[in-house]
């Protein structure tokens, strides 16, 4: 048996410090979900990516206990915004927003400056 089966693969992520996480929390603030959302994205997905804007690196729990989602759900939708490009696993429990996934949150375009990347188009 392999030393590495059953391991998680380590992903690179965005550097934090290049995304601007300005949010006001103080209000009735609601996810952009801007364009034409696959069939795929639930309100759940929306949820949990609103959350993960703030930046942190977050657990499923932790992310279930600020939303009204159940820890199960949450851990099954993160596996499903992972394979989209949305959030990435750092280690094992841990996740972490992409550019991308923040671009579905805010709808700012200027997460992409100064990067070879574009957002996705079904969101513009």
């Amino acid at each position: 048996m392999s030393d590495t089966e059953g391991e998680d693969e380590v992903v690179e992520a965005d550097d934090p410090s290049d995304l601007d996480y300005s949010i006001d929390l103080s209000g009735d603030a609601t996810p952009v979900i801007s364009g034409n959302p696959p069939d795929w994205f639930t309100d759940a997905d929306a949820q949990i990516l609103f959350v993960m804007y703030t930046g942190l690196v977050l657990t499923p729990s932790i992310i279930a206990d600020n939303t009204e989602i159940t820890r199960q759900t949450v851990g099954k939708r993160l596996n499903t915004l992972r394979a989209a490009g949305f959030v990435e696993k750092l280690d094992r429990g841990k996740y972490q927003i992409t550019r991308d996934g923040a671009f579905v949150v805010s709808g700012d375009l200027e997460l992409y400056d100064n990067t070879d990347r574009s957002p996705p188009e079904e969101y513009l």
